[in-house]
């Protein structure tokens, strides 16, 4: 077993001290400072001060809510910097269904902390529902109303097809934008405020990619813009739900309609019933990889594929690189989970499809990257092959080791996993390059499930359009 470096122990403490502080419901920012002044790193405020909003001065209690765990360290330091100054004497620490969220808010709050003193700090309190057990039990839950929903649905019985990744892969199954080509293009020219900064010059002939990216922008601007896609969605067998802190999708392929699904897709085909795939995000916060262990348990008779695509930090590679690990290295708990058979991607699949880097290496999982300094870095990329940081905890990445070690996963089911480098846009959305890799992965591995049956030759794109649901499509100017 490889020696874990200072770095490596200070973190595993650090997710000890916050593990302990979720059941406990209270933080200890003593004692995560402790930690924080140990770490060769600089610890600067995100905001300025004279960014912080003037309630923040004013009120006796904050709420702090973090959505994502990229945007919990700037929200962690904004509301600790602020608190530092103002009267507050207590803050709830609101963080949903993310454990790195949360981790990455402690570290905000115990730099905060070693900053300009207050006399009294107030009280740091945690949701119970925070803590690694309680995501456990969430991702239980998520797993057996999937299993219900298939039940409800008729589709118990018919071969799944599990998807941990994007949302891409419902992008490139969707009619929504093909029907809306003409539509989408023009709101884009017209609204450059309103798209991210990588949309500002497109070309006559926009790529299915950049089409993705524009839809997502134009749907952010009303609420009804996306109602009226998942109506549309239903129509060709895709449904989207979410349970709690979950979102999945469930997508019946015997009912898409594939005059309209992705231009770079062949004729989808399958021999016996047609398949069920369920997308869930790789992203979830699972540490455990609960998720996947309950899916197999429930329904992993019908299980006939797996696909793990993640998202990797694009810093080394450049946005829209795919990483194809041959391991993946735990760098909190120094795990190295390696692969018992070859993965369902190779390289030689992407050359004519994708302009961006293709590599094999070690992908590397950290939920706090400040305890990863690039001495430490650079060691592992000479000595361990790392080519790729994951932020994040990597539970599907263990889960699905685990099951094909142990044999719960047998030699029948196809599984590939893969990593996308991924930076996001203005808007929130990945950038146009992320999706351009998301994208290239999709359709590679749609194709290789359903595209290699006999008699499954190009497709012929239909003339003409679907009926749209009742009430048509509406532009909003």
């Amino acid at each position: 077993m490889t020696r874990m470096s200072v770095e490596q122990q200070l973190a595993q403490e650090f997710q000890c001290l916050v593990r302990r502080a979720s059941r406990r419901g209270k933080l200890d920012l003593v004692e995560l400072a402790g930690i924080v002044s140990s770490v060769n790193a600089e610890h600067e405020p995100v905001l300025a001060q004279d960014e912080l909003p003037e309630l923040f001065f004013r009120a006796s209690t904050c709420h702090l809510v973090a959505v994502l765990p990229r945007e919990a360290r700037s929200v962690g330091s904004f509301c600790g910097y602020a608190l530092a100054e103002g009267p507050a004497s207590r803050i709830f620490l609101e963080v949903p269904g993310h454990w790195d969220a949360l981790l990455s808010v402690a570290w905000a709050l115990a730099v905060a902390f070693l900053g300009p003193r207050r006399d009294a700090w107030p009280q740091i309190l945690i949701d119970a529902e925070l803590s690694p057990r309680a995501l456990g039990q969430l991702a239980e839950r998520a797993a057996k109303r999937i299993a219900a929903y298939l039940a409800e649905m008729g589709l118990w019985d018919r071969p799944l097809h599990l998807w941990l990744g994007p949302e891409m892969v419902v992008d490139c199954l969707s009619p929504y934008t093909r029907e809306l080509r003409e539509v989408l293009v023009a709101w884009a020219a017209g609204h450059l405020a309103q798209v991210g900064s990588d949309l500002s010059d497109l070309s006559p002939q926009v790529p299915e990619h950049v089409l993705y990216a524009i839809a997502r922008d134009f749907a952010h601007t009303d609420r009804e813009l996306v109602e009226e896609r998942l109506a549309a969605e239903r129509t060709v067998g895709i449904r989207h739900y979410a349970d709690g802190a979950l979102a999945f999708d469930v997508v019946d392929l015997s009912r898409l309609d594939q005059g309209v699904i992705d231009a770079r897709l062949p004729r989808l085909s399958w021999i016996g019933p047609a398949p069920v795939l369920i997308r869930v995000s790789a992203n979830c916060q699972d540490p455990g990889g609960t998720l996947v262990d309950e899916l197999l348990l429930s329904v992993g008779d019908h299980v006939r594929s797996i696909t793990l695509l993640g998202d990797c930090d694009p810093t080394a590679l450049g946005e829209g690189a795919i990483v194809l690990p041959e391991s993946v290295i735990g760098f909190e708990s120094g795990q190295t989970l390696s692969w018992p058979a070859a993965p369902g991607f190779s390289r030689e699949d992407f050359f004519k499809t994708h302009d961006a880097a293709v590599v094999r290496g070690a992908l590397l999982t950290v939920s706090v990257p400040e305890f990863l300094d690039a001495d430490e870095l650079a060691m592992l990329q000479k000595e361990r092959a790392v080519c790729a940081i994951v932020p994040q905890s990597g539970g599907f990445f263990t889960a699905l080791s685990e099951a094909m070690r142990s044999g719960t996963l047998t030699g029948a089911v196809d599984v590939a996993w893969g990593a996308v480098a991924v930076g996001y846009a203005c808007s929130g959305r990945p950038t146009v390059s992320s999706l351009a890799g998301q994208a290239a992965a999709t359709v590679t591995r749609l194709t290789r499930l359903f595209a290699g049956v006999a008699g499954s030759g190009p497709r012929s794109p239909k003339v003409g359009r679907r009926k749209p649901p009742s009430g048509g499509f509406r532009l909003k100017a």
